[in-house]
């Protein structure tokens, strides 16, 4: 059998694909990929859905090069252009206001709904600001020391 070439006025053959496998796509995740749902959710709370961004900060200080400082601003601007737009708009497009913004405390709860940010756990204790507080060193030398004076108030003074 020769191919046939086709000519400008020769109707084109249809053709069909049949698939009768079994399909591995899961239908639960259907709703979650329905770009209309997205953009109706992304129309509503202003954010679109992006679980791939991780929010990352760059130490600039060890750029080597021309070409490699430019690279790294590049992919700065890049990172920026990906915020949302109404937080780009809010700090007049200026990666610098962002970065003011983003180191003032007062702004952790907005950084957190961006999802620039995670929340703060409050099971999580940081022992840095009570070690550092109380000048005695980490907190396992604390809880020695600790330990230690609970022991001797309990030996009483003959030990």
């Amino acid at each position: 059998m020769d191919p046939k070439t086709r000519g400008p006025y020769t109707p084109y053959k249809k053709t069909v694909l049949l698939c009768k496998d079994k399909s591995r796509t899961k239908q639960s995740d259907a709703k979650d990929a329905d770009i209309n749902r997205i953009m109706d959710k992304a129309l509503k709370n202003g954010i679109l859905p992006d679980p791939t961004r991780i929010a990352r900060y760059e130490d600039l200080s060890t750029a080597e090069d021309f070409a490699t400082s430019m690279e790294t601003v590049l992919h700065a601007q890049k990172l920026f252009q990906e915020l949302p737009s109404k937080l780009r708009q809010r700090l007049n497009n200026d990666p610098a206001e962002f970065l003011d913004w983003a180191s003032n405390p007062e702004n952790h709860s907005e950084m957190v709904k961006y999802g620039l940010k995670e929340k703060e756990r409050p099971d999580v204790q940081d022992y840095s600001e009570e070690s550092n507080r109380s000048n005695q060193g980490p907190p396992s030398e604390a809880r020695s020391q600790a330990d230690s004076e609970s022991n001797q108030q309990t030996e009483g003074p003959g030990g």
